[in-house]
């Protein structure tokens, strides 16, 4: 029987993210559920949304009342007693003892969605030490109960997270955490003395140096991937003036040798150069840039060489791209995937040619490419796929007003076949072609000997990838579904084409 469960726990811990179907396992028997409520709680909030999931609707602060609820059914008796001399009531889902240890099962522990909790129960009204409090008790109710967290996002100055009881054992094998520079220094000291194994780095808000986090980043054994965040600065009512976090760059230096991953949104400016430019073992940059990023601090970030880049991601507000051409000048020889995501290209047409001449002479080993077009020419796309010999997924964008026509790429494509190894390819719906011409281009390809299939994709940005946009009909869809394909967004353009690490986006509530 032990051998069953732990082959049937292995079999559900497959539909992580399939949260229907997880939730139908409870029904099963009392085996079933019990795995399926461990799995559940793994993340609190992905309970929140599965419920959602499940029954199709939005459920307002239901689903939160009931984790808090649940939670509060799981503290001592002591804690509740505490809760109740100071006002702050608490239903218990039942009068009986809890089915299931609920807290020991979590694995990620997200301070903003504790947050949320405590606010929708309490009133936006309520007072911090109302909310502190109880904080504090769902927080020391996770760290007696949770022997092994793997993921922490931490950026309340209210609660001292690290001091509480048996917090040595709670992140002794944290690997990845989420922060922000507003935490005091002292926190982040005291996490540096439990945790030396954090592989994956996010420092949201990025607002000030931070000594402590400076020390945290230093001690760290296999820090991996780190990422710095700062809010755009169209979006704030207050402009945050340039800063540089010196401590913070002198500390990434100091662990240059582990780095392997930099992500960077709207805060190219608060990191020094310098600093960055002694990163020499990054695979990977992900820029994700504000509207007004500063110019300058790009045009250095371009002539800096890393010997051992393979990935580049562009995202948001791409910038011009002859800078762009730049970077891969410096850089293009080793590499292999190159994507702009979730934004639009507004500026000179003539740089979408410039970047793409650079790209055909230096990227040799590229195997992933988004890139731009905007006339019905091509000509410059050809030369990419006979140059980079090793590309095999190719998205092409048009950077113009104008749809284009897309029967010259189809007939340039086939006239070259011999010359490219396309596995995957897929196109804006601003190329438009009928879903006829699609058909006798795949059935053309298929024809060829010794070429392989083409998994074929539409692309459509803005999030919205569905028929009836930009003339994406039903028959389009029906042959790209015959072919393995689909239509994509911004977010399917990611996960199904590129291999740069991601972090685990957080939870974040505007109250603390």
């Amino acid at each position: 029987m032990m051998i069953f469960t732990k082959f049937l726990k292995k079999i559900l811990e497959f539909l992580d993210n399939d949260m229907v179907t997880l939730h139908s396992c409870l029904l099963v028997n009392e085996e079933w559920s019990k795995i399926a409520v461990e799995i559940l709680w793994k993340d609190i909030y992905k309970i929140q949304a599965s419920a959602e999931e499940l029954y199709g609707i939005e459920l307002e602060d239901e689903s939160d009342q009931n984790i808090l609820s649940t939670l509060y059914s799981c503290l001592p008796k002591e804690s509740k007693e505490l809760l109740i001399q100071n006002n702050i009531i608490i239903e218990s889902p039942t009068l009986k003892s809890p089915k299931y240890d609920y807290p020991s099962y979590c694995k990620y522990l997200d301070a903003g969605y504790i947050n949320q909790l405590i606010i929708i129960h309490l009133g936006e009204e309520s007072k911090i030490y109302e909310r502190t409090l109880l904080k504090q008790e769902i927080y020391q109710l996770f760290i007696e109960k949770s022997s092994s967290l793997l993921y922490l996002h931490f950026h309340d100055p209210h609660v001292p997270f690290p001091y509480f009881s048996g917090i040595s054992n709670s992140i002794n094998h944290l690997r990845e955490f989420s922060c922000d520079t507003s935490i005091p220094p002292s926190i982040y000291c005291r996490m540096a003395q439990l945790c030396r194994n954090i592989n994956k780095l996010l420092i949201k808000w990025v607002k000030e140096d931070n000594e402590g986090l400076a020390k945290l980043i230093q001690l760290q054994n296999n820090l991996y991937d780190i990422g710095f965040e700062c809010e755009d600065q169209d979006n704030l009512e207050e402009k945050i003036d340039p800063f540089i976090c010196t401590i913070i760059g002198n500390a990434l230096e100091s662990i240059s040798n582990s780095l392997s991953h930099l992500y960077i949104k709207n805060s190219l400016f608060c990191i020094p150069l310098s600093s960055i430019s002694n990163l020499t073992n990054l695979t990977s940059i992900d820029l994700n840039l504000e509207e007004l990023f500063p110019i300058d601090a790009l045009e250095s970030l371009c002539n800096i060489h890393f010997p051992n880049l393979s990935k580049l991601l562009i995202g948001e507000n791409i910038p011009p791209l002859v800078l762009i051409a730049n970077f891969i000048k410096t850089n293009g020889s080793s590499l292999k995937e190159i994507l702009f995501y979730n934004g639009f290209y507004n500026g000179d047409l003539d740089e979408c040619t410039i970047l793409n001449q650079m790209i055909s002479r230096t990227c040799s080993k590229l195997v992933t490419l988004m890139t731009f077009c905007y006339d019905d020419q091509f000509q410059d796309i050809i030369e990419i796929l006979i140059c980079c010999d090793n590309l095999i997924n190719l998205i092409l964008r048009n950077s113009s007003d104008e749809n284009i026509d897309a029967t010259p790429l189809f007939t340039t494509l086939l006239a070259n076949s011999s010359h490219h190894k396309l596995s995957k390819f897929c196109v804006d719906s601003k190329i438009h072609f009928t879903p006829d011409i699609l058909n006798s281009f795949l059935d053309m390809i298929d024809d060829k000997k010794n070429i392989n299939s083409i998994i074929f994709y539409i692309y459509k940005s803005g999030g919205i990838k569905y028929v009836g946009y930009d003339g994406i009909t039903n028959n389009h869809l029906l042959i790209l579904e015959s072919v393995g394909g689909c239509i994509l967004d911004d977010d399917d353009i990611i996960n199904d084409f590129s291999t740069v690490p991601k972090f685990r986006v957080p939870y974040r509530y505007s109250l603390e």
